[in-house]
Order: structure tokens, then C-alpha cells, then sequence
């Protein structure tokens, strides 16, 4: 599927800037609760990122389907952050996943504190994370963690009478 995201430049439609504006606040979100769930596929080293949309940098990026990220045959076993990729020059948004820290093959249960090195140039070239995954060169077991955060939308001012 493809992303189609809002905020780069160019001109938006009055809808669209009503669903960006409305996350307008926060730092990276996914816009609701289900929106871009990541979820292992069963036989292989990928995961699937549910259809939704993800804000970040004044970017509100949106994805009509499922889309599946596939993850390299590590030599033990490893972690990937599953990212949103913002790319300025092309105004393009695109899933990517990130090798982090290895491991050995056994089952971790719990992800890493700490994340591998993320492009952060706002404006050029940034990754909004949103899963942790990992998988092993013993079996094609994938491991999960969600690491989503949820939009807070803002709400009207409240008046003391």
C-alpha cells in the first residue's frame, strides 16, 4: 500500500488540515488506538503494520492497508524498531526496519532500553518508531513489542463560573 501523508509541502484540503491540525501538540503518535498496529507474520521474519495513520514533525501520514516489513536473517538473534521513514526532498513516507542491538537466539522478554541510531534532521529525514521486533537465524519466530503512543487530542478550554 501506499502512505500518503499531509504537512510536506504544498497545499492541503480543508479536511485534511481538520485531521492534522486536531494532533497538532504532539510529539509522535499514532492518530488511534488501533491505527499502524504491528503484529508478527506466522512463517516468516516479518511483521505487518495494520492500516492507520501516524503523526510526527507536522507530518500526518496515512495508509489505506496492511503492509508488511521484512526483517534480515541475523547471525543469533535481533532487534529491529519498526519505523515510519519522513523523507523532505521527496515528501514520501515509508516503513523501514532498523537493526539494533543483537542477541542470542534465545526468546527475549522484554525489548531494550535504549534505541540504535534513528535519523532525527526534522525537515530532511526522520524515524518515527512504533514497534520493537525481534527474530532469530535459529527459526522464523518474530517477537512483538508495541511502542506506539496515542494522540492526545486537545480539548476546549474549561471555564470556572
Amino acid at each position: 500500500m501506499a502512505w500518503t501523508s499531509v504537512g510536506f509541502d504544498g497545499t492541503i484540503t480543508e479536511i485534511q488540515w481538520a485531521g492534522l491540525s486536531s494532533l497538532l501538540g504532539n510529539g509522535y503518535v499514532a492518530a488511534g488506538n488501533g491505527d499502524c498496529v504491528v503484529t508478527a507474520v506466522g512463517g516468516a521474519r516479518s511483521v505487518s503494520v495494520a492500516a492507520g495513520s501516524l503523526y510526527g514533525d507536522g507530518v500526518l501520514s496515512t495508509n489505506s492497508g496492511a503492509e508488511t516489513v521484512a526483517m534480515t536473517t541475523p547471525v543469533n538473534g535481533q532487534w529491529y524498531v519498526i519505523s515510519l521513514r519522513r523523507t523532505w526532498a521527496t515528501n514520501t513516507a515509508a516503513l523501514v526496519a532498523i537493526a539494533g542491538a543483537t542477541t542470542t537466539t534465545t526468546t527475549p522478554t522484554a525489548p531494550p532500553t535504549s534505541f540504535p541510531v534513528l535519523n532525527t534532521n526534522v525537515g530532511v529525514l526522520t524515524d518515527q518508531p512504533i514497534a520493537w521486533a525481534w527474530c532469530n537465524s535459529a527459526n522464523t519466530t518474530v517477537v512483538v513489542y508495541d511502542i506506539r503512543l496515542k494522540a492526545v487530542k486537545s480539548l476546549p478550554p474549561v471555564v470556572a463560573s
